[in-house]
C-alpha cells in the first residue's frame, strides 16, 4: 500500500523525543477509534542514544466507547487512565482490563463534554505535572477554547495534498472575524530536513511568571490555570506541548503520523 507518513523519519524521531519529556500523553476517543495508536515512546539507546520512557497514557472518553482491546490499553507496565463522565454506568467501564484506571470527571455545563480544567487538576493530583496532548481537532479546539494552551509545536512537511475533505488540527470554533482567532508568537523554527518544526508561544506566557515549555506534532497549545508554582496547562490536535518541573498539562493533536 501507499505510505501513511506525512513527515519524515527525522521529524517522527523528534516527536518521540517530545513524548519522552512528558509525564503523560492525552488523546481522545475519536483518535483511538480512527487510528488505534500505541502512544508509546520508541527511542532506543542503540539507535538514538537514549532509552525512551513511556508517558502515562490518558484517554478522554466520557461515554467509554473505545474498544478495550485497543493498543493504547496494552498492559506494558505503563499506567493507563481512562477519563469518563462521573455518572457513567458501571457496566460500561467494567469491560476494560485491570491495568486501566478509571478516572471520573464532571461535565462542563457549557459544552456538555468533560470539564478539561477539572480533568487537568485531577491529573495533577495524580502526579502528572506535564501533559502532552496528541488528539483530533475537536479535543484540541476544546483545550484552546478553555484557555489551556501555552505553547504549540507544529511539524510542517513540504507537501500539498489539496484534499477538500482534510480536517484541521483545531476544530469547533465559530469564528466570524480574524480578531476572534487565537494568536501566538513564533518562538523558534527547527529544521528536520525536509520538514520543519515551528514552536509558538502564547502571549500570556511572555511574562516573568512563565515556567514551562511545550511541544507538539502538527499543532499544540498549552495554558496555565492557577497561581504561583501550581500552574496547569493543556494543548490541541496535531500538536505537542510540554511543561517542565512545575505542574502543567500539555495538549497535543495528532502527531505527524506517529502512532
Amino acid at each position: 500500500g501507499s505510505s501513511k507518513w506525512i513527515t519524515s523519519e527525522k521529524a517522527r524521531k523528534q516527536a518521540h523525543r517530545l513524548r519522552n519529556k512528558f509525564d503523560a500523553i492525552i488523546t481522545g476517543s475519536g483518535t483511538i477509534i480512527a487510528d488505534d495508536p500505541s502512544m508509546t515512546c520508541r527511542l532506543t539507546m542503540e539507535e538514538d542514544g537514549i532509552c525512551g520512557r513511556n508517558p502515562i497514557r490518558v484517554i478522554v472518553d466520557s461515554g467509554a466507547k473505545t474498544d478495550p482491546c485497543a493498543k493504547i490499553f496494552a498492559d506494558d507496565g505503563t499506567k493507563v487512565i481512562l477519563a469518563v463522565c462521573e455518572n457513567i454506568e458501571d457496566e460500561k467501564i467494567s469491560k476494560y482490563p485491570p491495568n486501566v484506571e478509571i478516572l471520573k470527571c464532571s461535565i462542563d455545563a457549557a459544552t456538555g463534554k468533560l470539564d478539561l480544567k477539572k480533568l487537568t487538576a485531577l491529573l495533577y493530583e495524580k502526579g502528572c505535572c506535564s501533559l502532552l496532548v496528541e488528539a483530533g481537532g475537536y479535543l484540541n479546539g476544546a483545550f484552546l477554547k478553555a484557555g489551556l494552551a501555552d505553547k504549540v509545536y507544529q511539524f510542517i512537511a513540504p507537501k500539498i495534498l489539496g484534499d477538500d475533505d482534510a480536517m484541521g488540527f483545531v476544530r469547533g470554533f465559530d469564528v466570524a472575524e480574524i480578531s476572534q482567532g487565537k494568536t501566538f508568537k513564533i518562538q523558534s523554527v527547527q529544521n528536520f530536513d525536509p520538514d520543519i518544526l515551528v514552536t509558538y508561544i502564547s502571549y500570556s506566557q511572555l511574562t516573568p511568571t512563565t515556567c514551562r515549555t511545550c511541544a507538539f506534532g502538527k499543532s499544540v497549545l498549552l495554558n496555565k490555570s492557577g497561581t504561583g508554582n501550581k500552574c496547569m496547562g493543556s494543548l490541541p490536535q496535531n500538536a505537542r506541548l510540554g511543561v517542565t518541573r512545575t505542574p502543567c498539562t500539555l495538549l497535543q493533536a495528532k502527531p505527524p503520523q506517529t502512532s
